[in-house]
């Protein structure tokens, strides 16, 4: 099985219960194989040398910096306004503007439960918990996470729902799975789910595992991940993708194979080639299950940082690297771009 494949059935078996705080111990055509697609790439705006330019910030020292991703969601959704950032392999949290909240002291990136920060395993140098959390509701920054379960949710086509029409696309087939501190449950999409994801979900074909008194969707089946909208129509992807993500209200939203991700239109036509690294999104709150990223970014705001070949970009809303992939490192959360380059990591605008 396959790394991502197993996170995504790793996450809709059940929910998850964190061990700790930080510092406390529709009728579509059958997809086709992947066109071969040249990126288009476009010359960015050339930027003020910060060596030389006396108004430009100091650069950020940082290894990596990422978007931060809310857990309970498959995939993870995205934080605005803050980023995870790393030092020696160590783990911390920083506001977009470049303001250093959480220094880089945890086992894994900071992620968030969706109501406060998830900053596990931190050495806090002598400082306590409290400490370090009085200092983010000081500033407006939110809290830090003691430890509770939280919801799961997710979406897939349910080859064993009641009275669905087994001969033909039926849009009551298409459903949620929920989980909240207990026995999952699969029931009909909601008006507030479709309003908190978008009008576009990502599905997949499968039949209800039952464990106990849990169900959860099963193995993935058939031709792989596609689209159903919320006024009921299935929406094929270009490409046979196991790992689809979000649209919300954006032109694009980012699809997978074997781990490589591409980005498609709302008509399911690809608009890149399937190349790109994931680049947010952590595989559980384990140190030992590895720190590197899950998910390829959903668009926000028009763009997405990408990774290609280890180097970094920036996509558009049409697909185009407007910031070709030859960065040592990009960071985008919708609001302020970082780019890294010899020195550190530079504010940097947006090309246009």
């Amino acid at each position: 099985m396959k790394k991502h494949r197993a996170v995504l059935v790793a996450a809709l078996a059940g929910c998850v219960l964190l061990a700790g705080c930080a510092g406390a111990g529709k009728g579509g055509a059958v997809p086709q194989p992947t066109p071969t697609l040249t990126p288009t790439l476009a010359t960015p705006t050339p930027q003020p040398d910060p060596t030389t330019d006396p108004t430009a910030d100091p650069p950020l020292p940082y290894d990596e910096i990422r978007p931060i991703g809310i857990v309970g969601a498959t995939p993870n959704l995205m934080i605005t306004g803050y980023f995870t950032m790393s030092q020696n392999g160590r783990w911390g949290l920083l506001r977009a503007d470049g303001t250093e909240l959480l220094p880089c002291t945890a086992d894994i990136p900071v992620s968030s439960c969706g109501v406060h920060w998830c900053w596990f395993g931190a050495d806090t140098g002598g400082q306590t918990f409290d400490a370090f959390d009085k200092k983010l509701e000081d500033g407006g920054d939110g809290s830090l996470c003691l430890g509770h379960g939280y919801m799961q949710e997710s979406f897939f086509y349910d080859l064993d729902w009641p009275g669905r029409d087994t001969h033909a696309w039926d849009p009551s087939g298409a459903v949620a799975y929920v989980c909240s501190e207990g026995p999952g449950t699969v029931q009909p999409i909601s008006e507030e789910q479709w309003d908190k994801y978008g009008d576009m979900l990502p599905v997949f074909d499968a039949h209800e595992l039952w464990e106990e008194e849990a169900v959860s969707p099963g193995e993935p089946v058939g031709e792989g991940c596609y689209y159903v909208t919320r006024n009921g129509d299935r929406r094929s992807i270009g490409a046979k993708a196991d790992t689809a993500g979000w649209f919300f209200d954006q032109p694009l939203a980012p699809v997978a194979q074997d781990g490589l991700w591409a980005y498609i239109d709302r008509e399911g036509a690809l608009r890149t080639d399937m190349v790109y690294a994931p680049t947010y999104g952590n595989a559980s709150f384990s140190p030992e299950d590895g720190t590197d990223p899950v998910w390829a970014a959903c668009m926000q705001n028009g763009y997405a940082a990408v990774c290609r070949g280890g180097k970094w970009g920036l996509i558009d809303a049409t697909g185009t690297e407007v910031i070709p992939a030859a960065e040592q490192g990009a960071a985008w959360e919708g609001t302020t771009l970082w780019v890294k380059q010899a020195d550190g990591w530079h504010k940097t605008a947006l090309p246009g």
